[in-house]
């Protein structure tokens, strides 16, 4: 899937203003054993009723994250992390770019699936410990106080099965009283008629162009990313091909659906309507 187009993944979402730093700070306030900061939020009794965002959302536009306190820390400088803090592991971690930002308060930790995305995670964070594997399937022989799922990558899962067991492998990665941080997909009710999108970005000597179109069938939604170049020519250091296709398809997977997976393996669970990015969050708690 990231094959091709790994290297121009964080240059992507530069262009489009994700602010992972902003959501490392929201993400906190639920990292604590207890959250030490006042958040909306409902049990599984409870429908969620925050606004949500539209299908531009899935085709890669970002709301800032709220910036408010996490457990100590305002500003996150990446750097490198005491032995005696808390560990952390993001599963489907890409590059690493919210590690990065967590990496004074955790020792981090991460999963992926991607030998390309890893690579640029690596080198990122050469003190990480990062793993290839699945998230149906993953065992790292220990357990951590925070387990993330994030950027809605719970929605590579193509079934509720794969889904359940994605969660179990999670949870049964939590230590006493850890906690699990799913983000959802966007939500079924809430996409936009198909459209397309395009974004220029600059990555290494090269211009490039991305073209995001979209469509839903079913509980599936298909995009289709082409990148190309449009200015200068990448050199040798740069990606390679001047023209690159990638074809996505995300489950979008219902509250009700992640919330019961959660419940099923073992966790309390909270919803907070608005999470990270607009897209909501779900909490669970191993008691």
């Amino acid at each position: 899937m990231f094959e091709e187009w790994a290297s121009l993944y964080d240059s992507v979402y530069a262009a489009k203003g994700k602010d992972y730093a902003a959501e490392a700070e929201y993400l906190q306030r639920w990292m604590a054993p207890t959250p030490s900061v006042h958040v909306s939020a409902q049990t599984t009794s409870d429908r969620a009723r925050g606004e949500l965002p539209t299908a531009r959302r899935a085709l890669g536009d970002v709301t800032v994250g709220q910036r408010e306190r996490g457990w100590g820390h305002t500003h996150l400088i990446p750097g490198v992390a005491e032995p005696d803090l808390p560990a952390l592991l993001d599963v489907a971690c890409g590059t690493g770019e919210h590690l990065a930002q967590l990496s004074r308060e955790f020792q981090l930790f991460g999963v992926d699936s991607s030998p390309e995305m890893l690579s640029v995670a690596r080198h990122k964070l050469p003190g990480a410990s990062l793993f290839l594997s699945d998230m149906t399937s993953f065992e790292l022989g220990r357990t951590f106080s925070v387990v993330t799922c994030l950027f809605s990558s719970i929605g590579y899962l193509r079934s509720v099965s794969m889904l359940e067991r994605a969660v179990e492998r999670m949870s049964s990665h939590l230590a006493e009283d850890g906690v699990l941080l799913i983000e959802p997909p966007i939500p079924p009710e809430r996409l936009d008629p198909p459209e397309t999108i395009s974004l220029r970005f600059r990555h290494g000597s090269a211009q490039w162009e991305r073209e995001a179109s979209a469509r839903t069938e079913g509980e599936l939604l298909h995009i289709r990313f082409t990148y190309r170049v449009v200015g200068d020519e990448p050199s040798s250091a740069d990606v390679a091909p001047t023209e690159i296709v990638d074809n996505q398809t995300i489950r979008l997977f219902s509250g009700h659906q992640i919330a019961t997976a959660m419940e099923r393996a073992g966790l309390e669970v909270e919803h907070d309507s608005r999470g990270p990015t607009g897209l909501g969050l779900w909490i669970g708690r191993k008691p």
